[in-house]
């Protein structure tokens, strides 16, 4: 907690022990310092002046651990983890129940509401393309004057509250010193757009039958559009628009070449390469928008990553596979193009696709495919049933992995670079989550051999331990689950106690998983009241446990609200 002078953590999220804690927990401790040291800029410094606009201290916050992380571990190649948060919020914001990032709040029960993903990963989203869309030297000058001046307004002496229009005025007189920003537009007229509306857009880019011009159009995003929807808002967005081409492939030019306004119902981009060479938007992901291409582009595009996906920028490469996974699930594109054989690029070649935040993988080509085969489509060619949704889905992921798994095998080496640790403990997640029958096997085997020698804790390697507890916890019954209970119960280390406790939520006996739920909102159980929220989570992502939790959540819901 942000207090001023007085900053407050979890022990998961301040103590870090190289002996038992893996590489993302030592990642963790490094971003919640320095979000927490951000919000004594961004929030304490500078307060916002009501609730309405409580996503400039938890965006900027979220925003500044990569880079604070950056500066001080550089090679950990923190700015990449970022997508993670873009990817994530994608998610949320493309539904109806989605809300503007700055609304207005009138009512304290209220404003816990607020504090959501919306406000910290959209907010961190778009102070992102501010600053690629600014410049950076623009964009830091530009805050710098607008916390200098706010430290020393009411006579010098107090700290200031403001808002989102306040920001927007001093960054939009460095833009227009550094000319950067054209002198008839605001960045308030621009970011309005982004910040008083929910939602986001798709942005279509339409090349002609020689592909020497695109016509660029925006519609907003919707995964699902609902017919009964009486909101008749008609969404624009003030779109940055960066691209590069094959000929002269330049990812690191992300300043806008051109812009979608308001007052654009579309724009022409001139002078591109002919039809057998590919085009990219929104280089590095930078935008907040997704990208639809005509099927030859996506062809070319696709084309590119299986022969050399070097070429291609490594966010634009978990860009290309965000967006058309959720093109296809929109209706918006043919699952042949992401789902069609050697279509996507292998996760070896980026970190975005594993590298999800919560401890349980999270919903990604997993998700896509059973969404397609729960509507009774083809994949592949075949015809699915909703039953083979979970066997499909896994093989498939498998075919990706199981290679890679190959190459890489059950090994862990804490001397790695850290980048590498963690792209193998993701890769090892997954792939024993998927049901590999040699991850299994290795995770079994290493959580017996702790079983018959517990105080020997260099029997399983620190990064592995996630993955170990929970498949052997998964594949075993009441006495594996009973030892990592009482390991749990022994355990003085945050960490330890934090991945013993997800794990438990591993097991595939659901009287275990009803028994622990129980224990969560019970007294005196040793689970402690903060940490119920990670056993519920733990069994409501297991396949076996959500209807559990969501009928113990239902049954006990005035308990657990007490």
């Amino acid at each position: 907690m942000e207090n001023w002078g007085l900053i407050t953590y979890r022990e998961t999220a301040m103590l870090y022990d190289p002996t038992v804690s893996a590489a993302a927990n030592k990642q963790r401790v490094a971003t919640v310092v320095a979000h927490e040291l951000a919000h004594q800029w961004f929030g304490n410094l500078v307060t916002p002046a009501w609730w309405t606009d409580l996503w400039l201290n938890e965006g900027f916050a979220t925003f500044m651990e990569y880079v604070g992380t950056h500066h001080a571990e550089p090679g950990w190649q923190i700015p990449q983890f970022l997508l993670i948060d873009l990817h994530q919020v994608f998610r949320l914001d493309c539904l109806e129940s989605s809300h503007p990032i700055s609304i207005p709040v009138g009512h304290p029960d209220e404003i816990k509401e607020i504090f959501d993903t919306i406000s910290y990963s959209k907010g961190a989203s778009i102070i992102r393309m501010i600053k690629f869309f600014l410049t950076e030297a623009t964009f830091r000058r530009g805050l710098t004057n607008y916390l200098n001046a706010r430290q020393v307004t009411v006579h010098l002496l107090a700290f200031a509250n403001a808002e989102q229009d306040d920001l927007w005025d001093f960054l939009t007189r460095a833009a227009h010193q550094d000319l950067t920003l054209a002198p008839d537009t605001t960045v308030k007229a621009v970011m309005d757009t982004w910040t008083l509306q929910m939602g986001y857009p798709v942005v279509k880019v339409m090349r002609n039958p020689g592909g020497t011009a695109a016509t660029v159009t925006q519609e907003r995003f919707l995964l699902r559009k609902d017919p009964n929807s009486t909101d008749s808002h008609a969404y624009k967005w003030w779109v940055p628009l960066s691209y590069t081409t094959q000929p002269s492939a330049d990812f690191t030019q992300t300043a806008p070449s051109k812009w979608l306004s308001l007052a654009d119902s579309q724009v022409t981009i001139h002078s591109l390469p002919g039809s057998s060479e590919w085009v990219i938007f929104n280089l590095q992901e930078t935008g907040y928008y997704r990208v639809n291409y005509d099927t030859n582009n996506w062809n070319l595009l696709l084309k590119q990553l299986a022969n050399d996906h070097t070429k291609i920028h490594v966010n634009n490469r978990a860009q290309l596979i965000d967006d058309s996974l959720n093109l296809a699930r929109a209706g918006q594109l043919s699952y042949s193009l992401p789902l069609g054989p050697h279509r996507l690029p292998h996760p070896r070649d980026c970190i975005h696709p594993l590298g999800r935040r919560s401890r349980q993988p999270g919903p990604h080509a997993q998700d896509v495919l059973k969404d397609r085969c729960l509507r009774g489509s083809k994949v592949n060619g075949y015809w699915v049933l909703a039953g083979d949704c979970d066997l499909l889905s896994g093989s498939y992921l498998l075919s990706l992995l199981g290679p890679l798994y190959t190459a890489v095998g059950f090994q862990d080496s804490l001397t790695d670079p850290h980048l590498q640790q963690f792209k193998r403990v993701k890769m090892l997640k997954w792939t024993c989550m998927l049901g590999h029958q040699d991850c299994v096997q290795q995770s079994v085997s290493l959580f017996k051999q702790w079983r018959m020698n517990p105080k020997d804790k260099s029997i399983i390697s620190p990064n592995l331990k996630d993955t170990v507890y929970c498949t052997a916890i998964a594949q075993g019954g009441e006495e594996e689950w009973e030892f990592a209970w009482n390991q749990f119960l022994a355990s003085n280390v945050g960490s330890e106690k934090s991945k013993l406790l997800v794990a438990l939520g591993c097991s595939k006996k659901i009287w275990i998983l009803s028994r622990y739920l129980e224990m969560a909102f019970t007294k005196d159980s040793g689970i402690r009241k903060q940490d119920a929220g990670y056993v519920f989570r733990s069994v409501a992502v297991n396949s076996v446990g959500t209807d559990l939790a969501w009928t113990y959540l239902r049954d006990q819901w005035r308990d657990i609200t007490k």
